[in-house]
């Protein structure tokens, strides 16, 4: 329970001889009460109204295409993010003052299919000539790599993700880009993706890794989403944009290599289709002359069975007709004739009644020479 204090003497005749001052007195001790009350009062609605700031955001806006980390470092002040928590904003406007508060980070992802390409010719993440190069067998290839990737933003847990992204990769630094993707592919992606590359090509010759394109890209598609997958980052497509190109002298080489195995195999070609069908031919052709003898062979058999036959109808005619000893007469007179007529000697049959006349008649008309 309070107390007054004692009005003493001295206090009451000061009061009696200056009454003005004790009434302003009084009555300025009464009115200190609404004044205070009336303070607490507007302290109160701007605290609710800061909070309520605070609460809504009145900060910078994150558009739709893209997304923000909030970092905040917990504990002491460092350059790392060891000890922090994230908050993902999105299509909404960042809280009060954190762009100026130095124990928060702010890391921007851009949404949406993203695209790189580390080529020869200078792009937004190769302004040199930043094209994959590998060790091969007998040599090295160069060739530009096409890379499309995007950040699942419906992946759980992706505060956490990109936070041990950007712990994993240091990317501390990057706090403040307004795309940090588009640097740390121009800055450090270029490494992750020549690595799976260098170890396919590093047993196999040339040739066969031209031939192989295909096998290379499903390669590193598959690698980069074992490694990035885990952080929110999905690689859609990943692939060789360019042809494998390879140095004037190791061409001139690889010229040499493709002109001995063409003829290597254009030797193997004639010896397992060529040969074998020269054979056949020969073979064939064989066959065909050994047919064409036989049948001519047999050909001439037939004459000679088919003469005979004829010859031998034509003797049992003839002895039907003439009788065996007259047809053997006329058989040795058609011989005697066919000689003569064959021969130099000539017979001619005259009548009797010209046999006076024969010698002078031969000697008038001799015999032609017969060559």
């Amino acid at each position: 329970m309070k107390t007054n204090p004692p009005i003493s003497t001295a206090n009451l005749e000061r009061n009696a001889r200056n009454p003005l001052r004790s009434v302003s007195h009084e009555t300025g001790a009464h009115s200190a009460t609404p004044a205070a009350t009336w303070t607490l009062k507007i302290l109160r609605c701007v605290f609710l109204g800061a909070c309520g700031l605070l609460l809504a955001g009145c900060g910078q806006q994150v558009p739709q295409n893209k997304l923000a980390l909030l970092v905040k470092t917990l504990g002491e002040r460092s350059l790392s993010n060891a000890t922090a928590s994230a908050e993902i904003y999105w299509a909404r406007r960042l809280p009060f003052g954190v762009s100026a508060n130095p124990g928060v980070r702010i890391f921007t992802f851009p949404l949406g299919l993203q695209e790189y390409e580390f080529s020869e010719l200078p792009s937004y993440e190769s302004p040199r000539d930043e094209a994959i190069e590998v060790d091969c067998l007998g040599g090295h290839l160069k060739f530009d790599v096409n890379i499309q990737l995007y950040l699942d933003k419906e992946s759980p847990g992706l505060p956490e993700k990109l936070l041990q992204f950007i712990n994993d990769h240091q990317l501390q630094s990057y706090s403040g880009e307004h795309d940090m993707l588009a640097r740390w592919a121009g800055e450090k992606l270029r490494q992750f993706v020549r690595e799976p590359l260098a170890q396919y090509a590093l047993s196999r010759q040339v040739i066969e890794i031209m031939r192989n394109k295909k096998e290379m890209n499903q390669i590193l598609m598959k690698r980069m989403n074992e490694r990035f997958n885990k952080y929110g980052l999905v690689f859609s497509v990943t692939g060789i944009s360019s042809e494998i190109r390879i140095p004037p002298d190791q061409k001139q080489r690889m010229n040499a290599i493709v002109t001995t195995e063409y003829a290597n195999r254009t030797l193997q070609l004639r010896s397992a289709k060529l040969m074998p069908l020269l054979s056949d031919i020969n073979q064939i052709e064989q066959s065909g002359l050994t047919q064409s003898q036989e049948k001519q062979n047999f050909g001439e058999q037939e004459q000679i069975r088919i003469l005979a036959e004829a010859q031998q109808q034509r003797r049992q005619m003839f002895t039907a007709l003439v009788g065996e000893t007259n047809y053997i007469v006329l058989e040795q007179m058609m011989t005697m004739v066919k000689n003569l007529s064959d021969g130099r000697t000539k017979v001619f049959v005259v009548p009797k009644s010209l046999i006076s006349l024969a010698p002078s008649f031969l000697e008038a008309a001799p015999s032609p020479r017969k060559d």
